[in-house]
This record gives C-alpha cells, structure tokens and sequence, in this order.
C-alpha cells in the first residue's frame, strides 16, 4: 500500500484537505498532518511519496526532509513553497527532494511529480 500513499505535511488546513481531496479522487491513499511534529510522532513512514510545505512553524519542510535522510529514510519527496529562489531550491535537492513546486502548484505538474515518486 506504501506504493500508493502519499503523506502530506501542510499547516494551511484548507490547503491540506484540497489536496487530500484531489489525490484521493485519483486513487490514492492520503496521509494528512498539520505539523513536522505531528508527522513525526505518527512515525508514519509507510508512504510512497512525502508532499512537504517548507513553510511550517517548526521544522521547515527542509528540515523535516533531512531529519527523515538522517534517519535513513528514503522516501521520494517534494517540497512545496510560496516562495522560490536558487538557494532553496539547491538546499532542497541537497536534502534529497525530486522536485520543489511553487504555490499556488498546478494541478498536472503536483500529479506528474507523484507519479515519478512511484516510479
């Protein structure tokens, strides 16, 4: 099932449930959490695909990425951001994520990243 889950770490409720919805209406199985810590306490790794905004009040969806990479955890990741520039994006991919996607993200561009994240 891990294959075919994607854990979501978005703080923007609103935001989290639409992309909950969007994905789940694709055939998904979607993991949704407010926080890093709460993600972290969950301990919930049985994803195929990690979606992290990088504008969390603790942890920064970077962060989170390389606490997880330290952890030997290699789950693909993408990052989410409102906004962009070359040394986040640099940090990002030196944390180990396949893609940073700018908000507001486009729908066929979020999909085709999860999809090379189940690759």
């Amino acid at each position: 099932m891990a294959a075919r889950t994607v854990c979501i770490v978005e703080d923007d409720g609103p935001v989290r449930d639409s992309l909950r919805m969007v994905l789940e209406r694709r055939g998904l199985r979607v993991w949704g959490y407010a926080s890093a810590s709460a993600f972290l306490k969950q301990a919930n790794t049985d994803c195929g695909c990690f979606l992290f905004d990088n504008q969390l009040p603790e942890l920064s969806g970077i962060e989170l990425l390389e606490v997880l990479r330290a952890r030997q955890i290699g789950t693909p990741a993408i990052i989410m951001t409102a906004g962009i520039d070359l040394q986040l994006v640099e940090r990002a991919r030196r944390a180990g994520a396949m893609a940073v996607l700018t908000k507001p993200m486009k729908l066929d561009e979020t999909l085709a990243a999860i999809a090379r994240a189940f690759e």
